[in-house]
């Protein structure tokens, strides 16, 4: 079973960082350090993702701030935990 999870990414930041949910927008917010240029951004929010929930994920949306991440054998509590736990890489 696959979660899906809007996310809103903000590249070129100082550092990698998961902002938080925002409730307004109904998007988990996160900066990435590379800029959105050949993928760079795209292929760090993988691998830093993929790390945090330590299962299969998908990224849709390559092209666009906004994106889908649908994660595999996770709830939706042990992905919340896993994002507090994880806020700052």
């Amino acid at each position: 079973m696959k979660k899906i999870i809007e996310l809103y990414i903000k590249p070129g930041s100082k550092k990698f960082e998961i902002i938080g949910f925002n409730e307004w927008t109904n998007c988990l917010e996160i900066k990435t350090k590379e800029k959105a240029v050949k993928g760079k951004a795209n292929k760090e929010l993988q691998e830093k993702l993929q790390k945090i929930f330590k299962t299969k994920i998908e990224i849709q949306g390559l092209k666009s701030k906004n994106k889908k991440l649908l994660i595999e054998n996770k709830t939706k509590k042990e992905i919340l935990e896993l994002i507090k736990k994880n806020k700052k890489l």
